[in-house]
């Protein structure tokens, strides 16, 4: 259902390639130091850095938040940073998230009729949407707050590009693969185990 690109050694090899490409580079990455505010000049209208939660300010010429828009625009910035406007627009984003993500341990292979046992074809996206009513069921499910009861299912096997992926879950000797899947239309306030 299309093209898929996995790293060896999964999301967390990407996530310290990345931290060491930025530290050759200069620059300082913390975790878990919590921002308050973004510090701003309003005579330059210009960014001037942040303030941690315990106080500290740091300074940079540029700020990227990967936080909600609310928490973004409403939280740590000065109400005349955005203004009236996109702070009422921000304060109007509905932000119920509708999907979920699910990693299986597999002792084999899953069996797709339409691969028709080529295993290359199980390598991309297997996408479970077999047409636009399908979609649309599951879409309004999600719009009234509920689980589909078949909902769009985007899954993935890295294991078939990186075996390495399923030894996290080889506390069983039986485990071959793993199946990551991203669930759409599942109810915000969904147990883990419906």
């Amino acid at each position: 259902a299309g093209q898929s690109v996995f790293a060896r050694g999964g999301p967390t090899a990407v996530a310290a390639a990345l931290a060491s490409a930025a530290r050759e580079h200069g620059t300082e990455i913390r975790t878990a130091a919590r921002v308050a505010r973004v510090r701003h000049d309003r005579s330059a209208n210009c960014v001037l850095g942040v303030t941690l939660a315990d106080g500290e300010d740091i300074d940079a010429p540029l700020v990227v938040s990967t936080l909600d828009p609310q928490t973004t625009l409403l939280g740590l910035l000065e109400p005349e940073v955005p203004g009236p406007r996109l702070s009422w627009r921000a304060s109007n984003v509905r932000q119920r998230g509708v999907t979920a993500r699910v990693e299986l341990a597999l002792g084999a292979l899953p069996s797709f009729p339409a691969a028709d046992g080529d295993e290359p074809r199980l390598r991309g996206r297997i996408l479970i949407a077999p047409s636009l009513r399908y979609l649309d069921l599951a879409a309004r499910a999600a719009r009234h707050g509920a689980t589909a009861d078949e909902p769009l299912i985007e899954a993935t096997i890295p294991t078939l590009i990186d075996p390495a992926r399923a030894d996290g879950w080889k506390k069983s000797k039986k485990v071959r693969h793993v199946l990551s899947a991203v669930v759409q239309a599942v109810a915000p306030d969904a147990a883990a185990d419906d």
